[in-house]
């Protein structure tokens, strides 16, 4: 019998969610492949086959999906709306599966399971019950995968808490970079598919990292923590999940790292909510007196003016702290 090969797409919710699927589906001896890391080649195709409008992550994924389609027998686009019970995924995100499926043709099936613990208590396991029934296992070999993933996730989740940092590549058996030890403490802030693919952030991690910059990233901070630094005012929270990440984890840090030296803030061009929890940090941070800089990136951002954008802000901190 033929193995059945899955493949996936290194970026969006790869740099979140890959653990728990890879140990899920090795778990059940099925073959998958990732795409390669992001090039200009990728991006570029992305742009020719997404819709104009769309922001710069969605044109990534469809660049990405357009290098994996007839390499694979199967295409794993999940539809994942919530998994804590508070926060939902961007919109865009939830209607990926539906944008591949009418943008290109020849395509091979397409395995958009529905993942929401508003409407379903433990949805992820019954998504992978069903999943795992999709490809001819019982519901024990569906849940031993099941735990797998899950043990798998938590692993990764704790890496990251260490300062594991998993640029172009998510690997908890053979993690390579992690964030230097420093004095010198800079919080990097950003939706994780722009914070470590190294194509997209024109290699801003391992910039910082040779600089000796400890960098300290919205994933370092466990959940729980994170949560209690989530209503940012009137006890509301943000309404997407990688919003509410990125502007707990900046409470947290602005209220628990006293030697932080400053706060970058990558973001893509034209996405809504990152608009907003820019603003809120601006002047959050401005209140503290911390100094803060947005890095802005689409399609066409070169490296050499970010690059030069961050030396100028690593300079600028220096000279005051002299």
């Amino acid at each position: 019998m033929t193995v059945p090969v899955i493949g996936i797409a290194r970026t969006l919710n790869y740099y979140a969610y890959y653990p728990f699927w890879q140990g899920f589906f090795d778990s059940l001896n099925l073959k998958t492949i990732v795409s390669s890391p992001t090039t200009k080649e990728i991006l570029d195709q992305g742009v020719k086959d997404a819709l104009a409008e769309a922001c710069l992550p969605i044109k990534l994924f469809f660049g990405h999906i357009a290098t994996l389609k007839s390499k694979v027998d199967y295409l794993f686009i999940p539809r994942i709306v919530n998994l804590n019970r508070k926060t939902v995924y961007c919109p865009k995100f939830l209607g990926l599966p539906d944008m591949i499926k009418y943008s290109y043709e020849n395509l091979p099936p397409v395995i958009d399971l529905r993942v929401d613990n508003r409407s379903l208590k433990d949805s992820l396991l019954i998504a992978s019950l069903k999943l795992a029934s999709f490809f001819g296992f019982s519901k024990l070999r569906g849940f031993k995968a099941y735990r797998e993933g899950i043990r798998q996730q938590n692993f990764y989740e704790n890496l990251l808490q260490k300062g594991y940092l998993p640029v172009n590549e998510v690997n908890v058996n053979s993690p390579k970079l992690f964030s230097v030890k420093s004095s010198f403490k800079i919080a990097l802030l950003g939706y994780p598919y722009l914070v470590y693919d190294n194509y997209v952030n024109l290699k801003i991690l391992e910039f910082l990292n040779k600089n000796n910059v400890q960098v300290l990233t919205a994933e370092q901070v466990p959940w729980p923590i994170r949560n209690k630094y989530a209503p940012f005012t009137n006890k509301k929270r943000l309404f997407w999940t990688f919003s509410d990440r990125v502007l707990s984890s900046f409470q947290y840090f602005l209220k628990n790292v006293p030697d932080l030296k400053g706060i970058i803030h990558l973001t893509a061009f034209g996405c809504g909510p990152d608009f907003i929890v820019d603003r809120i940090m601006e002047i959050d941070a401005g209140e503290q007196q911390i100094p803060y800089l947005t890095l802005t990136i689409d399609e066409h951002t070169g490296e050499a003016g970010l690059v030069t954008r961050v030396e100028a802000f690593l300079d600028m901190i220096k000279r005051k702290s002299r």
